[in-house]
């Protein structure tokens, strides 16, 4: 599906731009939680010249609404929850599931036996092929940010029932999320990711038979460790062990039989590492953190070698200057903006 060859051709960089797959806060949305009109008008243009659009986002299914309220564009493609579903038509009457990539359900009850050691409490995602549930664990009023969120989701929200057979273990979960003070979510980190815990300042395994993890084994899932995530503080998800944007963009541009190097990805903080490094051209926002801009040229390096990236090209304007449509104004006339490497083919 070519769409600007002529341009492309002339200035030698043969991108051939299929999906365009954005992230939400912080790249789409300005800080005021805005979609700029000049943005909109940009990711109209592409959707024109036949490029499919996809959000990839950490919030599930439910809780992108206002994604796409303030977007206001129809045809767009989701990827939720760091990466655990794609969907088709997510807001419409019957939205399509085009691919899960869940938690297991035994590892999942391993997982909520580490975060109760630690005594902290959590809430866990169920599976999106059912009615939207978010399933509490843990004393709420001692961990008030984790009862924010469940009071957030009202109706939504139910305790957890930890038998195998129950409501909340009945299908794969989706993910956990753990809210608390930050060395106590590093202390779960590092107990879940096999790293020595050696700040403990309390008793993290206190009489339940539950011991550190050897260092040595291979998690059966994947933790995102983050700061300014839900809340002004840090938040701590555990989700299945190959569960991220990058390989729920490659399940949909398989779908729509687009090739990975003909996808371009926009992100700005930790959880788009991946798909920044993985797909043909990874852009990161200029009010990206250190790890977003890397993978943005990450991609580059190993195309090219390490040391043949002089510069951290791949970084666009901020989300508050449009960033996202500073870099479409130069791809959809076919050509990149100055400086930038070509795209990984």
């Amino acid at each position: 599906m070519p769409c600007y060859p002529t341009r492309v051709q002339e200035t030698g960089h043969p991108f051939d731009l299929q999906l365009l797959v954005l992230d939400a806060d912080g790249t789409l949305f300005t800080s005021d939680e805005k979609v700029s009109e000049r943005t909109r008008g940009a990711i109209r243009r592409a959707q024109d010249r036949g490029i499919r659009v996809a959000i990839a986002s950490g919030r599930r299914r439910a809780r992108t609404v206002e994604v796409f309220d303030r977007l206001r564009l129809d045809g767009v493609y989701l990827i939720s929850s760091q990466g655990t579903a794609v969907w088709e038509d997510p807001m419409g009457t019957n939205p399509v599931l085009l691919a899960h990539n869940p938690l297991p359900r035994a590892d999942a009850m391993r997982v909520l036996a580490r975060i109760r050691a630690h005594q902290l409490a959590s809430v866990m995602i169920g599976h999106p092929g059912v009615p939207d549930t978010i399933f509490h664990d843990g004393d709420l009023d001692a961990h008030p940010a984790i009862g924010r969120y469940v009071q957030f989701n009202g109706a939504a929200s139910k305790p957890l029932d930890d038998t195998p057979d129950g409501p909340s273990f009945g299908l794969d979960p989706t993910q956990f999320v753990v809210l608390a003070p930050l060395p106590r979510l590093r202390d779960l980190r590092d107990d879940l990711t096999g790293r020595p815990v050696v700040r403990d300042r309390y008793e993290p395994y206190p009489d339940m038979g539950v011991h550190p993890l050897d260092a040595t084994a291979k998690r059966p899932w994947h933790v995102i460790f983050s700061r300014g995530q839900f809340t002004a503080g840090a938040a701590l998800e555990v989700v299945g062990p190959t569960t991220n944007k990058a390989t729920a963009i490659a399940a949909l541009a398989a779908h729509l039989s687009i090739g990975n190097e003909n996808v371009a990805a926009f992100g700005d903080n930790i959880n788009d590492v991946e798909m920044l490094g993985a797909v043909g051209l990874g852009v990161a926002m200029g009010n990206a953190t250190p790890a977003a801009r890397a993978a943005a040229w990450s991609g580059i390096a190993r195309r090219d070698g390490a040391h043949s990236v002089a510069t951290m090209d791949r970084i666009a304007s901020s989300n508050d200057q449009d960033g996202i449509a500073w870099t479409l104004d130069y791809l959809l006339e076919g050509h990149l903006p100055p400086g930038w490497s070509p795209p990984i083919r």
